[in-house]
């Protein structure tokens, strides 16, 4: 028997949710992709796809859930944020942020896009930021 053929079949498929790679793509939320509106209220982010937050009439404080498997990826895109936004990984210690236990809390006033890719279950790394400007984002101890 030849060795090396794969077995492939034409048409479409059907699905509820769409996964590539550990990341949703589609379905379970609509191509991953989650937009909060928030004014001195506090969300939570889903730790896939793309989240999209505008905080225009108050602080706004939302929790970050902790990665499901190394490598996965998060990106947060700021869009008006002229009350402050404090994104907080845990308050507990238990999630880190750039592996500190101690600084897990992301404070913005500017809009932005960060990037974050999970070095393990626990842990958060902070990847990108654009725009790459001085006070966006700041690393703090506390909301």
């Amino acid at each position: 028997m030849a060795s090396g053929f794969v077995q492939r079949w034409k048409g479409k498929i059907a699905c509820d949710e769409l996964w590539v790679g550990g990341q949703l793509l589609a379905g379970g939320g609509g191509v991953g992709v989650q937009t909060l509106s928030l004014g001195n209220t506090t969300g939570t982010l889903t730790n896939y796809g793309v989240t999209a937050i505008s905080a225009t009439s108050g602080l706004a404080i939302v929790r970050l859930a902790s990665p499901n498997y190394a490598n996965q990826s998060k990106t947060i895109q700021l869009t008006t944020v002229s009350s402050g936004i404090f994104i907080t990984a845990s308050t507990a210690g238990t999630v880190f942020i750039n592996g500190s236990s101690i600084n897990t809390t992301i404070k913005s006033t500017l809009a932005g896009v960060l990037e974050l890719v999970a070095t393990s279950t626990s842990n958060w790394a902070i990847t990108g930021v654009y725009p790459s400007t001085t006070g966006f984002p700041t690393l703090s101890t506390s909301t």
